[in-house]
């Protein structure tokens, strides 16, 4: 049984309040376990910031020099520890030792490098225009600073931006990709030998779209640190920028190398190979066009397709090994589907190309260095970043045309150019359109904190240098005056649209029979009387799901989280014709499909969000309820149906598959052969129909449908909020669990509710014949 690792909250070890788990394996070998971590939900995300909130006063008023020295003892532990982490480090990401060990000292000189700044964190003194006055900054830090850190470096990364973070006197809350915990643990742990004071530094493990939303979205965290996917940093972007929160984004690349003529062949080769194949290519840096003069492009081509050919795929811990595994098998399969694109696009394939399965190989994720050539620019292949031992090489006639190659991508990260004239280098670093640019270089495996932090502008942006660089995102000048704080009574920063009108302003949002409500661009909501009402309001498109409702409904979903008032929600659609008719169709014009498998995981997680949600949610379906609109409903508690309602999932007509989660949870109620009836024909069911295979509770006319529903609420908000949320819980892990399980689960929640006063208020009322008045305590 592999060991059981805990969340670090205010200098203790928890296990997730639903103690749901997660197992880290070896990429080289998938039978083998790490370790079992927590899958933390937004309730551990909350415990963690409140630790940091409650450190956060105590930990600014150490100086900074005090706060240095902690971070130097560090450094020197990480140097002590060095092989050990390395070899960690292979075994739970799969690259190989040299690469580790060049990792671990990453964080090392990272460390000692932020640690001497601990004295030099200098403001400036300026000319007032006034006189007898004197004016000065003083260097601040910002808060709570939440920290989201990738598989691919994961000590190096993580240094980056903890170590500057608690040297500025920020207190931290830390989430690890959830494929290396185990790595983030031990960096964790470090820091707290080295002297890191209970609740400074936060360590919750978990899923992205759980935990590391919940971080994103926490109103206490005023900065988030993310590095991965671009598409990821722009929903971060979004969520931060409605608390006007700051945000350092450290994102993807689609990186050239450029090779003229007069290049030296072999130094541009032995860059190449280092570039495209080092850490099996899953590095935002690494080598993946290559654009070289139709001069040379014959030679060139031949060298690097003899190397690659050379390369020894195996385990890391071997020290012959020059590639190790990819990190899973989805980045498998994402690479390969890459491979099989570039071969339909007319790309020629020179090497590779195939999943590495022959002897030990089998036992992991490995994947053949890859080599094409006769690459086109507007390729797929030359402009999407693929994240694995890829490369394309594309020729070129001239240093202009390669300058257009090089900014013709929408990624502007690092490049490099191989020439022996220093004009045309020094013409590079002017044109080239990204932050970094190397001249007869082949790229580090990290990017140093003292040459830029790494920093990744997703359309061409640049890296700004300096010193202090790290530190600086982490501080706040106390001359400027703080920026106007978002609007508390509102949805804050909601995708555009209308302000929220609010009546009864100046009491809690549904409290005290009070009415509080909202009208956005695609949805409305209504707070009253303990009851959140959430419409779909797009009667006119059928309620369909655009990007912009997808949006807008995750924030409502925030809004109602956060209000402890709310006891019971109803989610239904506007007009009479439709609950929520699915997708909106003209978001798929053109969708590719790895743009498709990100907008599946996010309408799933939309659904499994209000499945989760810590309060009953009833559905009032008053018509069509198709594709996404059926899972939507069938994520809900209690579903009360109109007569008029039809249920289906009718994407096999679009030529795809449901991809809310239909294929999951129509089997699991109505069984898998009705279900593929179902999805294969795309037929609709009535109501009645559905109310007989138990997808809905109760049938009513549409007329009475709103009011029953209301009904309904109105007695359920009655009920003991905790007590309704441990039953929700119980039944929905329970059902997932062995029986168990369940019972534990169970067990659990007892213990909890009988530690609130509603329980002592339930009983007591039960003997004093009177109904119960419960608190939510």
């Amino acid at each position: 049984m592999s060991e059981q690792f805990r969340n670090l909250i205010g200098g203790k070890w928890l296990d997730a309040s639903t103690g749901a788990t997660f197992d880290s394996i070896d990429p080289a070998n998938r039978a083998e376990v790490l370790g079992t971590f927590p899958r933390s939900n937004r309730k551990d995300v909350e415990e963690a910031v409140a630790a940091a909130v409650a450190a956060f006063p105590s930990w600014r008023r150490v100086p900074a020099p005090r706060r240095a020295e902690i971070l130097f003892r560090a450094a020197e532990l990480l140097t002590r520890r060095k092989e050990e982490l390395a070899r960690l480090m292979v075994r739970e990401m799969g690259k190989v030792l040299k690469e580790a060990r060049g990792d671990v000292q990453e964080a090392i000189d990272m460390t000692y490098f932020i640690a001497g700044e601990g004295r030099r964190l200098l403001g400036q003194t300026t000319p007032a225009e006034l006189p007898d006055k004197f004016a000065m900054t003083v260097r601040e830090p910002v808060g709570v600073v939440g920290i989201i850190t990738p598989w691919n470096f994961p000590m190096a990364i993580p240094s980056w931006k903890i170590v500057p973070a608690l040297l500025g006197g920020n207190t931290v809350v830390f989430k690890p990709a959830e494929d290396t915990p185990l790595c983030g643990l031990r960096f964790a742990e470090i820091l707290l030998e080295a002297g890191i004071p209970d609740g400074v530094l936060n360590l919750v493990f978990g899923i992205g779209e759980e935990a590391g939303a919940a971080l994103v979205r926490h109103r206490d965290v005023a900065l988030i640190s993310f590095t991965g996917s671009t598409e990821t940093g722009r929903l971060i972007a979004l969520e931060c920028a409605r608390d006007l929160k700051r945000l350092s984004l450290e994102m993807g690349g689609k990186n050239p190398i450029v090779v003229m003529e007069d290049a030296d062949l072999d130094l541009a080769v032995d860059g190449a190979v280092w570039s495209a194949f080092g850490t099996s290519g899953q590095r935002c840096t690494a080598g993946s066009r290559i654009i070289v003069h139709h001069d040379v492009v014959q030679a060139f081509t031949a060298r690097l397709v003899d190397r690659a050919r050379t390369l020894r795929l195996g385990n890391g811990l071997d020290e012959k090994t020059d590639l190790g595994p990819l990190i899973n098998e989805a980045q498998l399969q994402r690479v390969h589907s890459y491979v099989k694109v570039g071969q339909e696009e007319g790309a020629e394939l020179l090497c590779g190309g195939e999943v590495a399965a022959e002897g030990e190989l089998a036992r992991g994720y490995f994947y053949q260095p890859t080599v094409f050539a006769n690459v086109k620019p507007a390729m797929r292949i030359a402009q999407e970043e693929i994240f694995g031992p890829v490369t394309a090489i594309i020729p070129v006639a001239s240093f202009r045309e390669a300058v257009e190659v090089v900014n013709g991508t929408q990624y502007g990260l690092s490049s490099s150019i191989y020439t022996r004239d220093v004009n045309r280098a020094f013409q590079a670093m002017r044109e080239f359109n990204a932050g970094i640019v190397y001249v007869k270089g082949r790229g580090p495996p990290a990017v140093r904190g003292d040459a830029g932090h790494g920093q990744r502008a997703p359309r061409g942006g640049r890296a700004g240098p300096g010193r202090l660089h790290g530190v600086e995102e982490h501080l706040r000048g106390l001359q400027r005056p703080p920026p106007e704080g978002p609007d508390r009574s509102g949805l804050t920063g909601v995708a555009p649209g209308p302000r929220p009108s609010v009546s009864e302003a100046g009491r809690r949002p549904g409290s005290g029979g009070r009415r509080w409500t909202m009208e956005l661009k695609t949805l409305l909501l209504d707070m009253t009387g303990g009851i959140a009402t959430i419409t779909l309001n797009r009667p006119q498109a059928l309620n369909a799901m655009s990007l912009e409702m997808q949006g807008e409904l995750e924030a409502v979903l925030d809004r109602v989280e956060r209000e402890d008032a709310v006891r019971v929600v109803i989610l239904t659609g506007a007009g009479e014709k439709a609950f929520m008719a699915g997708a909106d169709i003209g978001d798929f014009r053109g969708m590719t499909g790895p743009q498709a498998v990100r907008y599946s995981q996010r309408i799933q997680g939309l659904v499994t969000r209000l499945e989760r949600l810590g309060r009953p949610v009833i559905a009032a379906v008053n018509g069509f309820a198709l594709g996404g609109g059926c899972e939507l409903a069938m994520a809900c508690d209690i579903i009360y149906a109109a007569e008029t309602a039809r249920f289906g999932q009718p994407e096999i007509n679009l030529g795809i598959i449901p991809g809310a989660g239909g294929t999951q949870r129509l089997p699991r109620l109505v069984g898998k052969q009705r279900a593929k009836e179902l999805i294969f024909t795309g037929d609709l069911i009535d109501a009645r129909e559905a109310y007989r295979l138990g997808l809905v509770g109760r049938v009513v006319p549409l007329a009475d449908l709103q009011g029953e529903v209301r009904a309904l609420a109105e007695k359920l908000a009655t009920k003991a909020p905790v007590a309704l949320r441990l039953a929700k819980e119980a039944v929905e892990e329970g059902s997932r669990a062995g029986l168990e399980s369940g019972l534990a689960l169970e067990a659990k929640a007892w213990g909890v509710c009988f530690s609130t006063a509603d329980k002592e208020e339930g009983v007591a009322a039960f003997l004093e014949k009177r109904p119960p008045a419960f608190k939510g305590c």
